[in-house]
């Protein structure tokens, strides 16, 4: 997450990760929830400072000494005070054993200790835990006896609960003490859109200390943990009868649509215009057709570039990458624009800066930690107009600034692509096949809708969910059919 402050920009992604929850949430607007501001910081830090003050934090600290010495300490710092510990998941075996179960009472936990079959007893809990020891990958297997990734195992285990509880518990806790994930297996995709909080930097424990960020930072991501993790979160209170969780998705999704909304406004008036006119400028002599297949491709490559770093699937995080990565011009031009100052009509270090990261994108560059990614919008052959033009800093730094901030309230507010799906931006795209560029009666250039361009241009978007109906009925019959028969493919082999 980043936001504005003191040097512009402050980066929050050392505290946070996952979707389960858009940044903006929880860095702005999760200050407004009664939850987050009955948060008593003071007392918590000290409660939590005292726990890791009394416990080796240590690789070396096997995972009993993690759950029973600080895992378990800070669940009940978050007022979570009635559990049962690994509870067998299984009917018969002990396959699937989560090492604890939360329920929000006593009278809850004796109900499910009621309940003869151990499997039975988590329809009566609100969260089920599985706790590592300390500093142990979340997302691969450790190669200490440990084949699974806890992360597949947490996986495994809500889908697990999910079918016996028939939906009542879909809550998951993953931990190994210093990074504490929050899992909802009624998520779109369960494996991406988790919540991770880094509680060892939140309370700067074991060296993780970071000096960007100052006690207010720290206050603000410890109030987000507590409200996010402790009982009463997932307990369903009010006239409406919803959790803190609910309501927080709900308020995120509030913002996302309206982020989305504004973005694709200001892509339709401004930036695909302003981008359109000045390749036109810049290659006066080109086909207006060539023009507009050159603006759609340059729109969708800031838009990856944009969608891929503050996602990760470009290496952000390493220092080789980092002096090529767009997100510092970003900053630069936000920061620039906010202060009021110009950009040169003839230079053009935004558009080689952006045209470098084509080339390194497309061809790859082992140095940079880049592979080939070869997928066509980035391959120079495809679109060689914009190989042969320059396009300057005057026009580039405000369709970078429209892509990264939303200025509607006055105040600049990071768009953060990690918050948007990829059917919205597909959405966008869908929008503009169906835009023209043509030039008036005073010679003018003009985009505007024809419903015909796309099939002029034979450029097509398929919706995710048109997609998802056309595996559903092509392929899920063809894989039951060779499930339902597994000698038919021996069969032909021995005919």
């Amino acid at each position: 997450m980043v936001t504005a402050k003191g040097s512009y920009l402050v980066d929050f992604a050392a505290f946070i990760s996952g979707s389960l929850f858009t940044t903006d949430y929880l860095a702005e607007a999760i200050k407004a929830d009664p939850a987050y501001l009955a948060v008593d910081t003071a007392s918590l830090r000290s409660a939590l400072e005292a726990i890791a003050g009394a416990f080796p934090q240590s690789h070396n600290t096997n995972e009993s000494q993690t759950e029973d010495d600080f895992i378990w300490p800070v669940l009940s710092a978050l007022g979570w005070t009635a559990s049962l510990r690994q509870q067998n998941l299984s009917v018969g075996g002990r396959e699937d054993v989560p090492d604890g179960l939360l329920f929000a009472d006593a009278g809850s936990k004796a109900a499910a200790n009621a309940q003869d079959d151990q499997w039975k007893r988590y329809s009566h809990g609100l969260a089920v835990v599985e706790s590592k020891r300390w500093a142990r990958p979340l997302d691969r297997a450790s190669g200490r006896g440990e084949a699974t990734a806890p992360s597949t195992q947490m996986l495994r285990y809500l889908r697990r609960i999910d079918d016996l509880t028939g939906g009542d518990l879909r809550w998951g806790i993953l931990t190994n003490g210093k990074k504490w994930r929050l899992y909802w297996a009624g998520a779109r995709s369960v494996s991406e859109e988790f919540l991770e909080i880094d509680l060892s930097r939140v309370l700067a424990l074991d060296g993780s200390d970071d000096l960007s960020a100052d006690d207010a930072v720290r206050d603000h991501w410890l109030r987000v943990f507590a409200a996010m993790f402790r009982r009463d979160a997932f307990m369903r209170t009010g006239m409406e009868n919803r959790t803190f969780h609910e309501r927080s998705r709900a308020a995120a999704e509030f913002y996302e649509e309206r982020v989305a909304a504004n973005l694709s406004r200001l892509v339709f008036e401004r930036v695909f215009p302003d981008l359109a006119g000045a390749i036109a400028r810049a290659a006066p002599q080109a086909p207006l057709e060539d023009v507009r297949q050159a603006s759609l491709v340059l729109l969708y490559r800031l838009l990856f570039l944009l969608y891929a770093e503050d996602r990760d699937l470009l290496p952000v995080g390493e220092k080789r990458y980092d002096d090529y990565a767009l997100r510092h011009q970003r900053n630069e031009v936000g920061q620039r624009i906010s202060e009021g100052d110009g950009f040169s009509a003839s230079a053009g270090k935004i558009w080689a800066h952006v045209a470098d990261l084509a080339r390194i994108i497309d061809k790859g560059d082992a140095s940079v930690g880049i592979p080939p990614y070869n997928g066509g919008l980035f391959a120079s052959g495809a679109t060689p107009l914009l190989d042969t033009i320059r396009i300057p800093d005057s026009v580039m730094a405000p369709a970078l600034d429209a892509l990264s901030y939303e200025r509607s309230s006055g105040e600049p507010r990071y768009i953060n692509y990690r918050d948007l799906s990829v059917q919205q931006l597909g959405s966008i795209y869908e929008r503009l096949l169906e835009f023209e560029i043509v030039r008036d009666e005073a010679g003018a250039l003009a985009v505007r809708p024809n419903q015909f361009a796309r099939k002029n241009s034979g450029s097509y978007y398929t919706p995710d969910d048109l997609v998802g109906l056309i595996l559903d009925q092509t392929l899920e019959p063809l894989i039951a059919e060779r499930l339902c028969s597994p000698s038919a493919p021996m069969a032909q082999i021995q005919g």
